[in-house]
């Protein structure tokens, strides 16, 4: 099976999983309350073999709750500083459209992005892309 990044924005209610298969070019949003029921069907989505490259942004209490819940489940999800998703995020728009979809895909594409590079370079390395200088 392909890998999947996962990014996740957190609000005080609910969460938004933006689910990123390179692979396949697929992407795909799901929203979810922040409870059992919710959690459940979240796990659910996402259990596969590999396990899922996971990250949401550090945004408190209620990041720190979801965190903790990975972590109990057996996956290793990844916390990052919000900034540097803004950073990341400014470089596709000059205008920053927040909403909690938006703010899923950039985490998700943010963690991709190493997978997405090599993929380019292989790509050039076999004169199917374009050179990187490298």
């Amino acid at each position: 099976p392909a890998q999947k990044f996962i990014g996740i924005d957190v609000s005080k209610d609910s969460f938004t999983a933006a689910i990123f298969l390179p692979d396949e070019n697929s992407l795909s949003i799901h929203s979810f309350p922040l409870n059992h029921q919710g959690l459940h069907n979240f796990y659910n989505l996402i259990n596969s073999n590999p396990s899922p490259i996971i990250a949401l942004e550090s945004s408190g209490p209620y990041s720190s709750l979801l965190l903790g819940n990975l972590q109990n489940q057996g996956f290793k999800p990844n916390l990052i500083n919000p900034l540097r998703i803004k950073k990341f995020a400014s470089s596709f728009s000059l205008r920053l459209t927040k909403t909690d979809s938006i703010d899923a895909r950039h985490i998700a594409f943010f963690l991709a992005l190493p997978a997405l590079l090599l993929y380019t370079s292989d790509a050039a390395d076999e004169g199917l892309g374009v050179d990187l200088g490298g």
